[in-house]
């Protein structure tokens, strides 16, 4: 009803390939220092999002983005859909990434994973819009979620597309995934597919903040 769609109904994004290949790469080590939070509501994120509409606000495992301080001349906190939250000093805007932390199975976690992707997605849009940035091609995700329970990582594209009826819909499809106790060389693997994946999430929170801050 929501607009939401499952991994098993989602289709997979135009440049899922591309996706892949990108979390598969060697790792380089990165300078980018961005705000984290564990389990924080998002007491900003705005109710009216169609999709939201009767859900709880957005509160993933882990989040990661610009706090509002490192943006210069720019009040981004009036820009709509952008800030997550603001609360005792700490504020976090404009994610790219999130993951969710299981205790039981991953596939238990992959319905509030995806609601807190379309979250992403729909904060991007709405930024890229405001902004006048050109948006994501059709059917191509740059957003990217994970579900972990210790043992295994899995992660996910998110991207909106056009239902039959016109309507807006958020898919969540998975990517790759990784058995961290299989051995030595699978938990590095992991590994490097999360900090490729926060690298990713970076250098797209990067584009986004330089542009608010030209606009």
């Amino acid at each position: 009803k929501n607009g939401i769609l499952t991994p098993q109904l989602s289709r997979p994004p135009r440049n899922l390939k591309w996706l892949q290949k990108r979390l598969l790469q060697p790792r380089v080590d990165s300078d980018w220092t961005l705000t984290g939070a564990y389990y924080q509501r998002w007491y900003d994120f705005p109710e009216y999002a169609p999709f939201a509409q009767g859900l709880e606000q957005p509160c993933p495992g882990f989040i990661q983005g610009f706090s509002l301080e490192a943006y210069i001349d720019t009040d981004v906190e009036y820009l709509s859909a952008a800030v997550c939250y603001r609360s005792g000093g700490q504020s976090l805007t404009l994610p790219h990434m999130a993951g969710e932390f299981a205790v039981g199975t991953l596939e238990a976690e992959e319905a509030a994973d995806a609601r807190h992707g379309a979250a992403l997605v729909y904060m991007r849009n709405t930024t890229l819009l405001h902004a006048k940035m050109r948006k994501d091609p059709e059917d191509v995700a740059v957003i990217i979620t994970f579900i972990s329970d210790g043992l295994f990582i899995r992660f996910y594209a998110h991207y909106e597309s056009k239902a039959p009826d016109g309507k807006i819909v958020y898919h969540q499809y998975p990517i790759l995934a990784a058995n961290l106790a299989a051995s030595y060389d699978e938990f590095l693997r992991g590994v490097a597919m999360l900090r490729n994946c926060q690298d990713l999430a970076f250098v797209l929170a990067m584009e986004t903040k330089n542009h608010l801050e030209q606009y």
